[in-house]
Formats: structure tokens, C-alpha cells, sequence
């Protein structure tokens, strides 16, 4: 699990550079690295959102485990 949550973590900052870099109003854009920085950040935007499903699916494992035993 540690693993996954540096590896969330990575892509959430790298996430947030991303969106920093279209949020930058002194940045020209050029299109290309636009249309780059763009795809990168749905890539990462679908790959967190996987990421934090399973872990999801894992509390609510853990969840149903120790509350059947009650």
C-alpha cells in the first residue's frame, strides 16, 4: 500500500504542475506543449482515479470484515 500511495502522490503533484502550467497567465501557450501537457493530464486524471477505486475497494473490504464480526 505504501507504494501505491507514493505513487498517487507523484501523480497528484505531477497533476498539479500541469494544471499550474495552463493556470500561468504569463505563459504564451504554444499548442504543441499544450496539446501535450493537456493529454498527459487526463492520462494521470483516468490513472488516479483507478488507483483510488481499488483503494476504495480495499477500505470497503476491510470495512465488511470487521463489521460482520460484531
Amino acid at each position: 500500500m505504501s507504494n501505491k500511495k507514493q505513487d498517487i502522490q507523484s501523480k497528484l503533484k505531477r497533476l498539479d504542475e500541469l494544471v499550474a502550467y495552463f493556470e500561468d497567465s504569463d505563459n504564451t501557450p504554444d499548442i504543441d506543449s499544450s496539446l501535450s501537457n493537456y493529454e498527459e493530464a487526463m492520462k494521470l486524471v483516468a490513472e488516479i482515479k483507478t488507483e483510488l477505486q481499488g483503494v476504495t475497494l480495499k477500505i470497503k473490504e476491510i470495512q465488511a470484515k470487521y463489521s460482520s464480526e460484531d
